[in-house]
């Protein structure tokens, strides 16, 4: 099995694929030099794998290549973010961490 996350730019979302199938997906917002994730969802059959993990790990990697501050909408992406603070908290912007309930 072949698990690869794509940023399909056209329809605003990361992809997360399963042996080439969707099997997860998390919906974006660009504003200016900030990504908004608003909502991740696993499709059905493909839930309970952690593939909601991945994905989060993925699209977080990728903002911090681009040099993208986040915003965490979607609640999911909240919590990774402030259970592992250490490693993600940095790409929140400091003036937008209270919104989202993480430490500033």
């Amino acid at each position: 099995m072949t698990v690869t996350v794509i940023d399909n730019n056209d329809a605003s979302r990361y992809e997360l694929l399963e042996d080439g199938v969707l099997a997860a997906f998390e919906d974006y917002e660009m504003r200016g030099d900030r990504i908004a994730f608003v909502h991740t969802e696993a499709l059905e059959g493909h839930d309970g794998k952690g593939y909601g993990r991945t994905l989060v790990d993925e699209m977080l990697a990728d903002a911090r290549r681009r040099g993208l501050g986040v915003l965490p909408y979607c609640p999911y992406v909240a919590k990774v973010i402030a259970r592992n603070a250490e490693a993600y908290l940095d790409l929140v912007p400091p003036d937008v961490r209270a919104t989202f309930e993480l430490p500033t």
